[in-house]
């Protein structure tokens, strides 16, 4: 006899369950007639459209180069050395930026940009229009890192 009441009261439980989920699902989502988002007033705190003429670096107003090999190969063993020179990174004069990896003998040479002590933002909305390449040996990258990035323990989590 326990165990008939014993799976009575689970159908029974399982059955309430059941109905209860139907009803909620049933009831429960409701579609909005219309849309109501918040007004946001975005205001444009910083950009570069890279519209400079063919073979220019980047504003330096905006953008600091790093150089050579860095610490360790910047954390993360990397081969090449990054230059400021024009064949390396440019403006192509309709509005991109174009780094470029240059293989010369057993050595490479590649640019490496960014905003430090130049731009800083902590919240609002970030957009960039970017097209990387692919390949052997590649690792295109697009980072946005915090401007304590020299000081903040995350930062060597991030490079390993």
């Amino acid at each position: 006899m326990k165990s008939i009441k014993l799976i009575e009261n689970k159908s029974i439980h399982f059955a309430m369950s059941a109905l209860f989920i139907f009803l909620m699902l049933l009831t429960g989502c409701q579609k909005d007639e219309i849309q109501k988002l918040e007004q946001r007033n975005w205001q444009l705190t910083w950009s570069d459209e890279f519209d400079g003429p063919s073979g220019q670096l980047p504003d330096a107003s905006k953008w600091n180069f790093d150089l050579g090999t860095g610490q360790n190969g910047w954390g993360n063993q990397e081969l090449q050395s990054y230059t400021n020179k024009p064949q390396n990174i440019s403006m192509d004069g309709i509005g991109n930026l174009v780094i470029t990896a240059i293989r010369s003998g057993e050595s490479y040479s590649s640019a490496r940009i960014n905003t430090k002590g130049l731009f800083s933002q902590k919240y609002g909305r970030f957009e960039a229009r970017l097209k990387t390449t692919w390949g052997p040996g590649m690792w295109p990258a697009f980072w946005m890192l915090g401007s304590n990035i020299d000081s903040n323990p995350m930062a060597t989590v991030w490079r390993n």
